[in-house]
């Protein structure tokens, strides 16, 4: 799925509002372990380590779904 300024910012103001970052949200993750999720992906995404304009649709998926659960 191609990564928007919208699912960037997303996830940064998730990372932001909860204080964890991208490490410590997968940590024990056997979802994430499971679908190739890393850490490395996340920072893709938003664009901080390199840029991706397109991710997989699970790892998006997963990415909101773990920062909003955190409340």
């Amino acid at each position: 799925m191609p990564i928007t300024k919208e699912i960037q910012d997303l996830i940064k103001s998730e990372i932001e509002r909860t204080g964890i970052g991208p490490q410590r949200i997968l940590k024990g993750n056997k979802e994430a372990r499971e679908i190739g999720l890393t850490s490395g992906t996340i920072y893709r995404i938003i664009g901080k380590n390199g840029s991706d304009l397109t991710a997989r649709k699970t790892h998006v998926e997963l990415v909101l779904k773990l920062w909003s659960s955190v409340r």
